[in-house]
């Protein structure tokens, strides 16, 4: 499982070190204005307001994080596809923050996966979260020259790369443990 979670880590991070820097850059090449990329930037945070607690309610309600999760990082994956095909601010808008609002909520979900593993494995925190940090360095700093080298389509492509690298590792976990929950759905102490 160890490996498992490295692996996922790896792949959500390295896409953070992709948005992250180069987002903006990729959203100018299609053709949009400093003001509508901050529209596009900001409504893609505000989206995770309601979008992660509903994901996080969802995967409890049905106890099948990593169906949740499967479905989250495949209808990112479709999703930011699609945006390599649009072209104008509505589209754009509309695709991108639905694309990163199902991705971002991959995230809380992946934290909640990797401690459950925690409680019930054994599993050392700082050794599987280390690569997520690792490939998000590789990423921000090693994917400019490529981007130089081939354009700024080449951003799109790398995250949509990357969901499928994400969701190659979720089919391959197993479905976490669950822990004991008191009547009102939070840890039972004591």
């Amino acid at each position: 499982m160890a490996l498992r979670l490295s692996l996922l880590y790896a792949a959500l991070f390295a896409i953070v070190g992709v948005t992250l820097p180069f987002w903006p850059l990729w959203l100018a090449d299609r053709g949009l204005a400093p003001t509508e990329i901050a529209i596009v930037a900001g409504a893609a945070i505000w989206s995770k307001i309601l979008v992660n607690p509903f994901a996080g309610s969802l995967a409890d309600a049905l106890g099948r994080r990593r169906a949740v999760m499967l479905g989250l990082a495949t209808a990112s994956l479709a999703l930011y596809g699609a945006l390599a095909l649009v072209q104008g601010f509505w589209p754009i808008l509309i695709l991108a923050v639905a694309a990163s609002s199902l991705f971002t909520a991959l995230m809380p979900l992946t934290e909640t996966v990797t401690l459950a593993a925690l409680r019930f494995g054994g599993l050392d925190y700082g050794r599987v979260r280390l690569w997520g940090s690792v490939s998000f360095i590789a990423l921000a700093m090693g994917l400019g020259p490529v981007i130089a080298a081939f354009g700024a389509g080449v951003i799109s492509w790398t995250i949509v790369a990357l969901l499928g690298l994400v969701i190659a590792v979720l089919l391959g976990m197993p479905d976490p443990p669950e822990g004991r929950r008191g009547a009102t759905g939070g840890a039972r102490l004591g």
